[in-house]
């Protein structure tokens, strides 16, 4: 039971980082040209750079999905297929006291 609540604190913890960090992105992104860059500066080409490739890496991950999902089938049928021989092996688990 703890073993979950470790993992719930885990998860909002990175998403509350990963908030944190997104806000600051939007700040400083939508600022970028009001902090003192002039235009075509170093500081503003680099800022803009960054923010650029910001949103080519999200817009180019849903691409990536597709491959992410066949990894996943092939580590599922891996896991099944693992299973199902440990079963007709005859491989067992521990015993609980209210095993027979």
């Amino acid at each position: 039971m703890s073993g979950i609540s470790e993992v719930k604190k885990l998860v909002v913890g990175i998403a509350g980082i990963a908030v944190l960090l997104l806000g600051i992105l939007l700040i400083f992104g939508n600022l970028s040209g009001n902090l003192g860059f002039a235009t075509n500066s170093q500081g503003y080409n680099d800022s803009q750079h960054v923010i650029d490739n910001v949103t080519s890496g999200t817009t180019s991950l849903a691409g990536k999905f597709p491959t992410v999902f066949v990894l996943l089938g092939v580590l599922l049928i891996l896991v099944v297929v693992f299973l199902v021989i440990k079963m007709f092996m005859g491989g067992k688990g521990k015993s609980t006291p209210f095993s027979a």
